[in-house]
This record gives C-alpha cells, structure tokens and sequence, in this order.
C-alpha cells in the first residue's frame, strides 16, 4: 500500500521521508476513516483491513506493539533534516565547551523532558514530581560518569527550580523541533508525560526513565491508558 502525506505537513518539514508527498492530498477527504479505540492503548482491529481499499487512519496511535516490528523502516524515515541537525550540533558543542573538564567522548548525554503547561491542572493527568525527578538522576548517576543532563520545558521556572543542583545540568529553550532533536541526539532520556518526551526518548535510543503513573485514579484518561502498551519494553518506571 501506499502512504499519501501533505507537503506541508509538519512531520514532512521535520524529517527526510521517502514517503509519496503531495501538494493535493483532497484524495483522502474520500477515504474511509479509522479511528483507534482508545489513545494510549493498542487497538488490534485497527490495523487488520482490506488492502485494497484506501484508508484515513486517525487519532494517537501512541503504542510501540504498532510499528515494533517495523522499527528499522521507522526510523529511517524519521530522520531529522539536515539543517536541523546542524543546529543541535552547534548547541550540543556549546554546551560540551561549557563543561570541558573531560574529551567530549567520555561525556554522557542524558536529555530530559518536563511536561507541566496544560497537564497541570488537567483532571486526567498526573505531572511529574521533584521526587520523580530526583530518582531519575540518581539512576543515570548510579550506572555512568561525566554526565550532562540537558533539559527541555515548557514550564522552565519549575524545571530550574526542581532539577537537582548538583550535577551538570543544561538548560535549552530552543523552537520545539530543535528542542525535540537535541533530545534525541543524547545518549539516555528522563521522561515525564506526554508524547514529546515519549517520541524524545524512543528517537535517542539509550536507557529510558519514565513516570510511572501519569494518569489519575478513575480519570477519563485512566480508561484510555494501557500501560503496558503504552510505555516500551525495556523502559524503566520510577
């Protein structure tokens, strides 16, 4: 089958796809539509359909048993553009100046995502505690050396505030895709909710940390989670 993307669709200004792009993609307002069942839960029947037809495939898609056996083809399409790239580079290499007590190649990157913003006050979601973030540390502390810890936010006053003061930390405020590959390119990531962080952490590949409970007790968002195909096997909930 074929995959039909709109050329100005954010993912395809993102990364290098060798996908069919088109500038008129009204083909698929004809497609029919197939939602999953729930946002952060796989949906088996989702993917099981005539191939012969044409489909418009909707919503999160937010569960790694989707494209597990597909994550080679994944990631190659999922490659950040070039300029992209450079600009993370020149970041990353003002930040390794920064702290040049070590060779850059004994440094460890571990690149961590605080979401708070809308998630704060929401009725479904549980947002990271400073607690959480304090057990993340210390499990990257407890197993490497050299570490910078490189922080993206969109609550930067309480990240500032609630990253643990004595490690090497960075703090970025880049555009969102720049903040998202700097993620990416470090060695291991801290998570906290949400999918930036999720995708941060799968694109960057190393050891990950999540929190382990991001939904609240009896919350709409409780009954759309599946936690075991939501978070990646392998992954550490603290």
């Amino acid at each position: 089958m074929t995959i039909i993307l709109n050329k100005n669709a954010k993912v395809n200004k993102v990364f290098n796809l060798t996908i069919e792009v088109r500038k008129d993609t009204s083909v698929c307002n004809s497609f029919k539509v197939r939602n999953e069942k729930q946002s952060a839960a796989y949906d088996d029947k989702l993917i099981n359909f005539n191939p012969k037809e044409s489909f418009k495939l909707r919503r999160f898609l937010q569960s790694w048993k989707y494209f597990f056996h597909f994550i080679k083809e994944l990631k190659e399409q999922l490659t950040f553009r070039v300029e992209i790239l450079n600009n993370v580079k020149k970041n990353i290499v003002k930040i390794l100046n920064k702290f040049n007590n070590v060779p850059s190649y004994k440094i460890t990157l571990v690149g961590v995502h605080i979401r708070r913003g809308d998630m704060v006050n929401s009725r479904g979601y549980n947002v990271a505690s400073p607690e959480y973030l304090i057990r993340a540390v210390n499990y990257f502390k407890d197993r490497y050396q050299n570490i910078i810890f490189i922080v993206a936010s969109n609550d930067m006053p309480w990240a500032k505030k609630y990253m643990p003061s004595d490690i090497s930390v960075e703090f970025i405020q880049n555009s969102d895709v720049v903040d998202m590959a700097t993620l990416a390119s470090c060695n291991h990531t801290i998570i906290t909710v949400g999918s930036f962080g999720w995708w941060s952490g799968w694109l960057a590949d190393g050891e990950v940390t999540y929190f382990k409970w991001p939904a609240k007790s009896g919350s709409r968002f409780e009954k759309r989670i599946n936690y075991t195909d939501y978070f990646y096997p392998g992954w550490i909930g603290l």
